[in-house]
């Protein structure tokens, strides 16, 4: 790329040369553990049904733990991000990839939530709770930001603090949109790809919780 287009289209840019049947984001603040991989690929070697894999992590920060079960962050963050994910290339692509408007590139959030959204309302994602990945959590980092601007209370998630597009409503409308538009691309995929699996609600992920405010 001859500018910053942001991490969406660098994702999408890889993902466009990737010769390979699977497709995954290693970030610059993560870890791959040994036996990522491994993992992951036998399940979906062994299970055609099934789109991708995502997996559990462990957050650090200086070395130690700071984020774990049973917080309710730690499944939020676990479902919203995409460094956690194996997922099967042509999939990737029938869902639209990542999104690379605008309205993702702020502070509450990115392109991981809309496309983790779109992708595990369309097909099959299963979620490993075995931690396979170590996330270095990073001063002002998307991880550092939302541990910093919530609470727990009541063993609930309550934000200190929102941002505009939070406020207003826009940047859910923009995650609501991108969703709508993966489904369309998903279903148009589907009429001409006969090894797509049928578009249904994932049975065996997790449910996701509010990585922003609802």
């Amino acid at each position: 790329l001859d500018s910053n287009h942001g991490q969406a289209a660098a994702r999408n840019l890889g993902a466009s040369i990737a010769v390979g049947e699977y497709l995954s984001f290693l970030d610059q603040d993560d870890e791959y553990l040994a036996v990522f991989y491994e993992r992951a690929l036998q399940r979906l070697e062994t299970e055609p049904g099934l789109a991708a894999v995502e997996v559990g992590a462990e957050y650090v920060r200086d070395g130690r733990v700071i984020l774990q079960e049973p917080d309710p962050r730690y499944q939020a963050a676990i479902v919203s991000v995409p460094w956690n994910l194996v997922v099967r290339r042509n999939i990737f692509w029938s869902v639209g990839g990542f999104p690379i408007g605008e309205a993702f590139r702020t502070q509450a959030a990115g392109e991981d939530i809309p496309f983790k959204t779109a992708l595990r309302q369309m097909v099959s994602v299963l979620y490993l709770p075995e931690k396979l990945i170590r996330h270095h959590i990073r001063d002002n980092s998307a991880t550092d930001r939302y541990l910093k601007r919530t609470r727990l209370v009541n063993g609930k998630i309550e934000f200190l603090e929102t941002f505009a597009n939070e406020d207003d409503g826009s940047l859910i409308r923009a995650m609501n949109e991108h969703v709508n538009q993966a489904r369309q691309s998903f279903l148009a995929a589907q009429r001409v790809q006969v090894n797509l699996p049928t578009a249904a609600p994932n049975p065996v992920a997790q449910p996701p919780v509010p990585w922003g405010p609802e």
